[in-house]
Parts: structure tokens; C-alpha cells; sequence
């Protein structure tokens, strides 16, 4: 077993990811330090090979074991962002809610509050989404321009089921985070349409001629 996991993990380090994938995969299935260190290599050699339900497998196997934390964890993290990867948001949302109430100061936290605000916009669960973000302690960039996204999405959901006042405040919000231009021009527009759609005409004058003058060259 030692031999199969040191040639599969010499053969990982000189990135031969599919021979290392062959020996690891012979160590992974034991229940113990070895085990798991094979099992979580094996998930990166996976990832590297481009086979996500492999992957998943191998850092599934990793997280359920609880020899060495720090691979746990990583572990743990990886196999909810391989799940986002391959497009099951709902279930990425629900394995990333509880990666952080079992490591609520991981290393990870920036990065994981990334991937569940995409995750809520992929599933188009944009009220969630927009509640998620907002209770966050801290944005990043990243976070801020899928809030900027949600937002304008679910203005432009309310504009066509015909709610012009509910859809106001989520241009609003949209604009709040005017991370990404155009969608800030098109906040501006849907907004003005809306206020339009209202007959509150000099409002959206205003909007529109705020439009116009920073679109001119």
C-alpha cells in the first residue's frame, strides 16, 4: 500500500496525472491517514485529468475521514466546488452552507462566499441570492458584480410580470454595485422604463437624459 501511494504520488508530483490516478486509487479506499491523503490526491488528479465525477468520488471519500483536519476540510471545500462546476448549484448551495457551519474561519470563506452567490445566480434562485449576499460581513469584487446581476435580473423579472413599482428597488440595488457598466446602463434604462410604465414622466426624463449624456462621445 505505502509503495502504490508514493508511486502514485510521485508520479502526481511530475503531473502524470492518470498513471498517479491508477496507484492512488488502490490506497484511497483505506480507512486511515494514508487513505485519505490518497483519496484527496487522487481528487486533484481527477480535477487535472478533466473527469468531475471521479473527483467527487475521491474528495467525498476524503472528507469522511477525520485523520489529518486540514485535508478534511480542503477536502470538504473542493467537493462543493466541484459540484458547482459541474452545474448542480442547488446542492453546491446546500454542501457549501455546511462546509462553513463546520469551519466557520476557514481559509476558504472568501472564495466559498464567491461560489454560493454565482451558485444562487446559476439556479436562479435570485431572491435567496440576494439575501444571502446581503447578510454577508464582508463583498469582494467578484460578489458584488453577481449581486449587481441578481438584482438587475430580478427587476427585469418583476418589469415583465408587469410589477413596475416592485421592480424599482432591485434596479436600485442593482445600481448600488455598479461593478459592470453596461449593466449598470441597463439598470438605468429598465429603471427609467419602469417609472415610464408609472407615468412618472419626469422621473424618467431624467433618467434617460442621464443615459444619453454618458453614452455620448
Amino acid at each position: 500500500t505505502m509503495v502504490s501511494y508514493r508511486f502514485g504520488y510521485s508520479l502526481f508530483r511530475s503531473n502524470q496525472f492518470a498513471l498517479a490516478a491508477e496507484q492512488l486509487k488502490n490506497v484511497a479506499s483505506s480507512k486511515d491517514t494514508l487513505g485519505q491523503d490518497a483519496a484527496f490526491t487522487l481528487g486533484i488528479c481527477y480535477l487535472k485529468a478533466n473527469n468531475s465525477p471521479y473527483a467527487l468520488g475521491a474528495f467525498d471519500q476524503a472528507r469522511k475521514l477525520n485523520f489529518n483536519p486540514a485535508i478534511q476540510e480542503e477536502a470538504f471545500f473542493n467537493y462543493a466546488k466541484v459540484l458547482y462546476d459541474v452545474g448542480r448549484s442547488a446542492e453546491s448551495i446546500k454542501e457549501f452552507e455546511a462546509f462553513f457551519r463546520a469551519y466557520p474561519t476557514s481559509k476558504f470563506e472568501d472564495e466559498g462566499n464567491e461560489l454560493v452567490s454565482e451558485a444562487y445566480l446559476s439556479s436562479n434562485n435570485f431572491q435567496a441570492a440576494l439575501s444571502y449576499i446581503e447578510n454577508l460581513k464582508k463583498r469582494s469584487s467578484r460578489i458584488n458584480t453577481a449581486y449587481q446581476r441578481i438584482a438587475f435580473n430580478q427587476g427585469v423579472k418583476k418589469y415583465n410580470e408587469g410589477n413596475y413599482i416592485d421592480a424599482i428597488p432591485f434596479f436600485d440595488k442593482s445600481l448600488s454595485t455598479p461593478e459592470n457598466a453596461d449593466l449598470k446602463y441597463a439598470a438605468i434604462f429598465w429603471k427609467a422604463e419602469a417609472l415610464s410604465a408609472q407615468k412618472k414622466y419626469p422621473e424618467s426624463i431624467n433618467l434617460y437624459q442621464n443615459l444619453l449624456s454618458s453614452t455620448d462621445n
